[in-house]
């Protein structure tokens, strides 16, 4: 005889064995249909995450590749810079001869011709010249001397050289004169 405390609305009603058994089956079926959909979303979000991922990845290689040529760009530009330097400043040192010949031409006294005008690789150039002493005033030397140091404080004809000088003089007769005959040195600048 078993005896029941509880009132009667709050007695466990006998249920039978079956009725348990589906109940159960449907609680295990539930869950397993729970735990399955998340393993399906988990799945279908570990898939897009990854394609994502992918994509990111791809587009970080390319970020990394473009990265390379810009800065494989940027130092051909620095070198191509730097060309561009040094042409201008060869550029800007280059003699406009034109320009010299006339001051040349301005500061050379009447006693004075210029028989031939000769520039070589080692950016050297050469005034081969005469000089009549019977027609100047003063000496033939000090003439050459006052001619070489008008050149040399002429900055329209010095600018671009770094040297003048004085190679050779001699006599020569011609026509039963005394002619001197001379060779002045200008280098340019290096």
């Amino acid at each position: 005889m078993g005896i029941n405390l509880l009132p009667e609305s709050e007695t466990i009603k006998s249920v039978s064995i079956n009725k348990i058994i589906k109940r159960s089956a449907t609680a295990i079926l539930c869950s397993i249909l729970l735990v399955a959909s998340a393993a399906v979303y988990l799945s279908v979000k570990i898939n897009v995450t990854n394609s994502e991922f992918k994509k990111l990845e791809s587009k970080f290689k390319d970020y990394t590749e473009l990265q390379r040529a810009v800065k494989g760009l940027d130092q051909d530009l620095t070198f191509l810079n730097g060309e561009a330097t040094l042409i201008t400043e060869k550029l800007s040192r280059r003699l406009i001869w034109s320009e010299k010949l006339l001051i040349l031409a301005q500061i050379m006294p009447e006693a004075m011709w210029l028989k031939t005008i000769t520039a070589n690789k080692q950016n050297e150039m050469h005034l081969k010249g005469l000089l009549l002493p019977l027609v100047a005033e003063r000496r033939p030397l000090a003439i050459l001397s006052d001619f070489i140091k008008q050149l040399k404080e002429d900055q329209g004809f010095f600018m671009g050289f770094s040297e003048i000088s004085l190679v050779d003089v001699k006599t020569i007769k011609a026509n039963e004169r005394e002619i001197l005959e001379f060779n002045i040195l200008i280098k340019a600048e290096q």
